[in-house]
């Protein structure tokens, strides 16, 4: 079984900031939907308006559309559609995608690699949360 390393806060920043996982838990968790979401447990709907609070004071216009890459589970897409007009999600894990289908069923959801995906339209945000690239 792996060590568990002890917090650094100089090397990992503040507390706020993720703690590294270890990877065979950080697998599970991809791997079951329920215990993705119980491992997470954002408010979602704060957590929704929030990202389109912030994007909001760098936008020029409204924002009506927008992609989540790395949707998860869709909660917090579903957050976004219920305040946006068009919303749309990216995950490269099939069972993320099913479970994020499930909970927003009227929104589109592409299985694939967020570096190639093509949805075939353009949005007017774009939001990323978490890291999606190690």
């Amino acid at each position: 079984m792996p060590r568990l390393r002890r917090y650094n806060r100089r090397r990992h920043g503040a507390m706020s900031q993720a703690v590294p996982m270890i990877t065979g838990v950080r697998n599970l968790l991809y791997k079951d939907p329920v215990l993705y979401d119980l491992a997470y447990p954002d408010d979602d709907e704060a957590l929704a308006e929030k990202c389109l609070r912030r994007l909001s004071c760098v936008a020029s216009s409204n924002i009506d559309s927008v992609l989540d890459l790395g949707c998860g589970t869709g909660r917090v897409l579903a957050g976004l559609a219920a305040r946006c007009a068009v919303v749309a999600g990216v995950d490269i894990n099939p069972i993320m995608v099913e479970a994020a289908s499930q909970r927003c069923p009227n929104v589109p959801i592409l299985a694939t690699d967020l570096r190639s995906a093509r949805l075939g339209r353009t949005f007017d945000a774009i939001i990323m949360l978490g890291n999606h690239f190690k």
